[in-house]
């Protein structure tokens, strides 16, 4: 007689792992001053704000649906459109 199989499971329920709306809405914050203020370092709002702005769409994705998730991802767009928008702007 064989022994019956026991098979470990897998949770692949991702929304309780990564779900950090705060962290993401913590991001998109951060990504405003990032993207207005530091235009005066070396490399403007690129390198501040910008990566900022991505994990926050990207944390706000995850964390999705909720208002802190949604109003990071609306925060950190409308960061990386302002950072393309000056850059179109001050290459004229």
């Amino acid at each position: 007689m064989a022994a019956p199989a026991t098979r470990a499971t897998l949770d692949l329920d991702r929304s309780k792992a990564t779900a950090h709306p705060r962290l993401a809405l913590l991001f998109a914050l951060l990504a405003l001053p990032g993207v207005t203020i530091a235009w005066d370092l070396p490399a403007g709002g690129f390198w501040t704000g910008v990566p900022c702005a991505i994990v926050a769409i990207v944390l706000g994705m995850r964390a999705r649906p909720g208002r802190m998730a949604t109003a990071a991802v609306v925060i950190g767009a409308l960061a990386l459109a302002f950072v393309a928008a000056c850059s179109v702007l001050l290459s004229l």
